[in-house]
């Protein structure tokens, strides 16, 4: 059951496309100021919320509440979820920015805890 409450947006300018790929996956503001796609184990600013079909459109970032979040790998519930290539959540502690509501595997789209 995966839903979104309290959750806290800001907007950004998408640094890519993300109409095939970007939404409920992690994000990380560029030296531009947009948001992009956060690497293996980088630093993360925010979920992703939304599509955009284009870069430099506005894209809505969560940054602190209940999100979902796709994943990359298993996660069990309770478990910190640091990023995995291109924004996927994947279990692991480094540069953690979200606990997993519940568990799931790849591809599959969880409720986490976003730490703000």
């Amino acid at each position: 059951m995966s839903n979104e409450e309290s959750l806290r947006r800001i907007s950004l300018q998408s640094a890519a496309d993300f109409s095939t790929t970007g939404q409920w996956r992690f994000g990380t503001v560029d030296s531009n100021g947009r948001i992009g796609l956060t690497s293996a184990a980088g630093r993360v600013d925010g979920i992703v919320q939304g599509n955009v079909d284009a870069a430099d459109r506005a894209v809505p970032v969560g940054i602190h509440g209940i999100s979902q979040l796709e994943l990359g790998g298993t996660i069990t519930a309770g478990g910190s979820i640091q990023s995995g290539a291109s924004g996927v959540g994947v279990s692991g502690t480094t540069n953690a920015k979200a606990i997993a509501l519940e568990s799931g595997v790849s591809g599959d789209v969880i409720s986490v805890l976003l730490l703000g």
